[in-house]
């Protein structure tokens, strides 16, 4: 049977599919589009206030990979009226959250960053993943760790004259009367110069957020949500009977020596038997004396109230059997890590802060800083890296499980983080400072502060306040 060129046809049309698909199977497969770009384009990273931290980041990848990193390091005021960052990923101060996200220069992380299996965001504190990271009802960032105030106080004190850590603001109140007098304490070691009983960090930056701090507990209440503004009219709620009471209650607990400049001063303070309390937390590189052997220090959650303020009803009410009496005041400190509007490739960035907050370079990178903090329940193991725990006289087991109660409440109040945050945290620093200096009464200093606030929202705009607020209250 002869065989024409038609019948050929389909078997040469077959041979030569068959070269075809051999030589395309020797061919090296491309890389995706995506993976293309990320070797081509170099990730850049933005630090705000925050040198050492920068230095970590660069050192964290330069030990893993070859590949150049970009870091920039800035000053948070030359950012006040940026329209760009110029960067892939920001890291930033916890307040300045609403900064960037009102002006939209950040953006939620993708699903697939908190979904990925060794991220473990389970592992996150629940402060730190449920309110620090959150703008509206979305996550924007990763935490590298955000301190809460704590009260650190003398173990040994404690135990000679079998106190308990005072569980209110009354309470406290109590015991610092009770040891206003060092000769109370018999021969333990102290220092009688310059002894008070307690230590509260009000200096510049720090009475804003000492008064908030106080106030927490007595301002939320089961029925409100807003804690610093009326939420309807953006006016500020500063100069109510919250703060009023925690203001009044400060300048009797300050007494001589008692008001220091800040936490790191209150915690050296302590550690060197010049009181008995402290309000700060615990931190690494404290100054201590050498002529002072190591003195026992315990951790407990700062104090509450089992009353809260209704300012539907205009009273104090009591709580509920099933209510927190205790709620801390959060993004006083920390450092967070978000991917920018701008992003060459938002899937590097996302993939580039799945390691940076993630389980192994948390315990590298954070602890460089001294404004981030430990932020994983996994990290608690390894507690030492953020805190002098031998040297200050730390029990190791009170540590961990107070800061892990402390940041695994679901309640819990934020230090102002909305557009001019400094200004209003400084018009109620000012507050303070008249109060405690007895210039002023807590309700005359308190009601400038608030005009202070109002005005400055106004100067701002209330809708965007009012935007922010909402925001920042996960709304």
């Amino acid at each position: 049977m002869n065989t024409t060129p038609m019948m050929l046809l389909p078997k040469m049309r077959f041979t030569i599919l068959l070269l075809l698909l051999g030589q395309l199977g020797c061919q090296p497969a491309k890389p995706p589009v995506e993976d293309r770009e990320r070797s081509e384009v170099t990730l850049r990273v933005l630090v705000i206030d925050d040198e050492p931290l920068a230095d970590a980041i660069e050192r964290a990848w330069d030990s893993r990979y070859e590949s150049p990193l970009q870091v920039k390091r800035i000053e948070g005021g030359q950012i006040q009226d940026a329209k760009r960052l110029g960067a892939d990923v920001v890291v930033y101060p916890s307040a300045m959250m609403g900064v960037l996200a009102s002006r939209e220069l950040i953006v939620p992380l993708p699903r697939k960053v908190l979904a990925a299996e060794d991220f473990q965001r389970r592992d996150l504190f629940t402060l730190q993943r449920t309110r620090e990271t959150t703008w509206g009802r979305e996550e924007f960032a990763v935490p590298l760790g955000s301190p809460q105030l704590l009260l650190l106080y003398r173990r040994d004190i404690f135990e000679k004259l079998e106190l308990q850590p005072p569980s209110s603001w009354t309470e406290y109140q109590q015991v610092v009367e009770q040891l206003a007098d060092p000769d109370v304490l018999g021969d333990l070691p102290v220092e009688t110069a310059r002894w008070s009983a307690t230590r509260e960090p009000v200096g510049p930056g720090w009475g804003a957020r000492m008064l908030l701090a106080r106030a927490a507990a007595y301002a939320t209440h089961r029925s409100q949500y807003s804690d610093l503004f009326q939420q309807e009219s953006m006016d500020a709620l500063i100069h109510r009977e919250p703060y009023q009471r925690a203001a009044e209650e400060m300048q009797k607990a300050l007494t001589a020596h008692a008001a220091v400049a800040d936490p790191r001063t209150a915690l050296e303070d302590l550690a060197n038997g010049r009181c008995a309390m402290a309000v700060t937390w615990p931190m690494k590189d404290v100054a201590l004396s050498a002529d002072l052997d190591t003195l026992p220090i315990d951790v407990a959650e700062l104090p509450g109230s089992s009353e809260a303020y209704s300012y539907r009803e205009q009273t104090w009410q009591t709580r509920g059997p099933d209510e927190p009496t205790r709620v801390a005041l959060l993004a006083i400190s920390g450092r967070l890590a978000s991917i920018t509007d701008e992003a060459n490739s938002p899937s590097d960035a996302g993939e580039f802060l799945r390691r940076l907050g993630g389980v192994e370079w948390g315990l590298e990178v954070s602890p460089q800083s001294e404004q981030a903090y430990l932020f994983r329940t996994s990290q608690l193991q390894a507690i030492e890296r953020w805190v002098d725990v031998e040297s200050v006289g730390f029990g190791m087991e009170n540590l961990r499980q107070s800061i892990a109660q402390s940041q695994g409440r679901y309640t819990g109040v934020l230090c102002c983080r909305l557009p001019g945050h400094a200004e209003y945290l400084a018009a109620l620093d000012g507050a303070v400072a008249a109060v405690l200096n007895d210039e002023a009464s807590s309700v005359e200093a308190l009601q400038k502060a608030a005009d202070a606030w109002d005005a400055l929202t106004e100067s701002l705009g209330v809708a965007q306040q009012k935007a922010a607020y909402a925001h920042s209250l996960g709304l």
